[in-house]
């Protein structure tokens, strides 16, 4: 057998072996085919690997329509804004919807997440700082500006829970824009854009309540607390102190998205019901 070196040079095949050998480049080859080989393994095992599946349900029956936006919003979540593939959400009753990703390390976080009703609002905290995780309820100054909501102002002594008045509703966010950053020491942040609506009522907001404190809530759950250093008047807005990447993307997520139409729930026990009609998710 004879293998061409350059056009006017032939090597038999064992000085052609002894050539490639003296340059490394029978090392690489071995190293790329193990890499390829490694990799191949990988994305067969996480092709084949089991689904992790949570039931989530409405406190009550819905529609076939209603239980279909849910659905949407799920599978969408999970496969843009998570990035699972094989992500799949598909009814299991007249209130309850099967979530079914691969089984990860981050599986079950990410279900629970895509899951989450996933409504975030910035509200008035006032001089008080609260800590992350701190459990509120929110208030409006008009009706129906957040699921849930009172009508009424700030109330930080309220029983059982703190009582925060929205001061920017989530739906002056602009959908699509919301995208992950990193700060100075390289922790992530998220960075979004305000409606021209939104921009002006931030504006206007930070400019009067300059070193107050306004609580970014996610689901009646403070993710921070920052306090008010000077108007903030541009389009775009920040949220830092965030604690991982997988929060990070979570809270693009929901920005992006929006949040579910009808809250949802791990459901705890109880047969699952009837199946109603939907379309394909």
């Amino acid at each position: 057998m004879q293998l061409a070196l350059r056009g006017d040079v032939y090597l038999g095949t064992e000085q052609w072996m002894k050539r490639l050998r003296a340059l490394g480049i029978l090392a690489a080859i071995a190293q790329i085919t193990a890499s390829a080989g490694r990799s191949g393994t990988a994305h067969a095992s996480a092709a084949q690997a089991p689904l992790v599946t949570a039931i989530v349900c409405a406190r009550t029956p819905l529609t076939a329509a209603q239980l279909n936006a849910d659905a949407r919003l799920i599978q969408v979540r999970l496969t843009v804004g998570f990035g699972i593939a094989r992500a799949r959400v598909t009814p299991s009753s007249v209130r309850c919807l099967r979530v079914s990703v691969p089984g990860t390390p981050r599986a079950k976080k990410i279900a629970h997440a895509a899951t989450q009703q996933g409504y975030i609002a910035v509200a008035a905290s006032g001089t008080v700082s609260l800590a992350p995780g701190t459990h509120v309820r929110l208030a409006c100054g008009r009706p129906g500006c957040a699921p849930g909501a009172t009508a009424g102002k700030t109330r930080m002594h309220a029983t059982p829970h703190p009582v925060l008045r929205v001061v920017l509703p989530g739906s002056v966010v602009a959908r699509g824009t919301a995208r992950i950053g990193f700060d100075s020491q390289g922790h992530p942040t998220v960075v979004y854009a305000l409606t021209p609506l939104g921009s002006r009522l931030w504006c206007r907001y930070t400019r009067r309540h300059v070193s107050r404190f306004v609580a970014i809530v996610v689901d009646d759950r403070v993710l921070s607390d920052p306090l008010i250093a000077s108007a903030i008047c541009g389009t775009e807005s920040q949220i830092a102190g965030l604690s991982s990447a997988l929060q990070a993307t979570r809270i693009v997520t929901y920005l992006n998205f929006g949040p579910l139409p009808i809250p949802l729930h791990p459901r705890l026990s109880g047969p699952p019901g009837g199946m109603p009609a939907l379309t394909p998710v």
